[in-house]
């Protein structure tokens, strides 16, 4: 193994310290883009457009390599595993605490809500007077109404089904 290092040409390293990508592959005897995932896993520090710190790079391969790569892979891998257990549990504590429900019993508690406002308006008329004439008059104002509430309602379901319309920014540009 030494005879082959040995054996390598020497990389053209500038006063700067850095070098080329592709001097640099061949010295490590891995691939130009091996050598730009190192860069993204932290294993090898660029150091401009095409030029690589040759000794901080050397510094950090040779640590990767003596310490295994495993090693590394399975920091990252635990860290994500204890990440998604902790979400885990805060999310089964926020529905014990019912500070979050499921999506199906929040859509029949809207659609009772919705339902009964409907049906109150629509027996306004009658509560009103007797009249016929009012009567009408009051039907077609409390249609109107129950038809805005209904689309609003259907509108309000679909936001929060998709996660998709933010309710309050709308009220709030309505409004002023």
């Amino acid at each position: 193994m030494v005879g082959d290092v040995v054996k390598r040409k020497r990389p053209s390293i500038k006063e700067d310290g850095s070098v080329s990508a592709s001097d640099l592959s061949a010295f490590l005897d891995i691939t130009p883009r091996r050598l730009g995932q190192l860069v993204e896993e932290g294993h090898a520090v660029r150091s401009g457009r095409g030029r690589y710190d040759f000794f901080e790079t050397i510094h950090k391969y040779t640590s990767f390599l003596r310490d295994g790569p495993t090693k590394y892979r399975s920091n990252d891998i635990r860290e994500q595993l204890d990440e998604a257990r902790r979400a885990e549990i805060e999310q089964r504590m926020a529905i014990r605490d019912r500070d979050l429900i499921p999506m199906d019993d929040a859509m029949a508690a809207f659609e009772v809500f919705s339902g009964l406002i409907l049906q109150f308006v629509s027996g306004l008329p009658a509560q009103i007077s007797r009249e016929v004439g009012d009567r009408k008059r009051i039907e077609k104002i409390c249609d109107a109404g129950r038809a805005s509430l209904a689309a609003k309602a259907a509108e309000v379901a679909a936001s929060i089904r998709t996660g998709g319309v933010d309710i309050d920014a709308e009220e709030e540009d309505g409004a002023g």
